[in-house]
């Protein structure tokens, strides 16, 4: 229908319906574009949701970065968006060492938790990654359930807390049941058991800066 669309993503409302409808969602660093509303979750991201990776790409350079009329400076320290390394990528993508260099990490455990038939392309997408002159490199995310829970606890709360108006009003049963178990489980949580997911957060975002910073370049999975 469009070239283009622009989605929000939270854990995976970008991602996920973008898989599994053969189209490429991008899910960018957090305040990488601009997001003018306070409204919006601390996990919450805006991206492009395209036909393909290019178009993904093209969206992404226009759409991130510096922008003039961001009163509150979220954005002013972003360095610029350019496509000179993905076009000279796309330039060289025939080249048997096009990829040389590019560290990719494979967390095992997670790849083989999946149906058998996404393992398989996964392992051929690896395999001609690593023919292109990319490293494979194996990781471990240690306490990964613990991350999603955390996650989990964190944005229902979240979400809780900007509708709770709404939530205790008569517009509640114009919500769907799923939003109302959402909504529920956001209001069950206690102060302890939020502040205690923010310290499961901190430690993730160390364990991924670090990862990324002396290990890998990208994580595929």
């Amino acid at each position: 229908l469009v070239p283009l669309a622009i989605g929000g993503d939270g854990g995976g409302s970008i991602r996920i319906p973008s898989s599994l409808c053969g189209c490429v969602g991008l899910k960018p660093t957090f305040k990488r574009m601009l997001m003018d509303t306070a409204s919006g979750s601390s996990v919450f991201h805006l991206g492009p949701m395209t036909a393909n990776v290019h178009d993904a790409a093209l969206a992404y350079a226009i759409m991130a970065g510096e922008a003039e009329d961001d009163h509150r400076h979220q954005s002013r320290k972003q360095p610029p968006v350019h496509l000179h390394a993905y076009v000279t990528t796309m330039k060289d993508s025939r080249s048997l060492d096009s990829l040389r260099g590019l560290r990719i990490g494979i967390f095992e455990e997670h790849i083989e938790d999946a149906d058998a038939n996404v393992v398989a392309v996964t392992r051929k997408a690896i395999e001609h990654y690593q023919s292109r002159g990319a490293e494979i490199i194996q990781i471990a995310i240690p306490h990964l359930q613990e991350i999603h829970v955390a996650h989990g606890v964190t944005i229902t709360t979240e979400i809780f807390s900007h509708m709770e108006n709404h939530y205790y009003s008569n517009r509640y049963t114009k919500f769907s049941p799923e939003t109302r178990v959402s909504l529920a489980v956001g209001a069950s949580w206690s102060s302890s058991e939020f502040l205690a997911a923010q310290k499961i957060r901190s430690y993730a975002m160390d364990l991924m800066e670090d990862m990324f910073r002396d290990k890998v370049d990208i994580i595929l999975s």
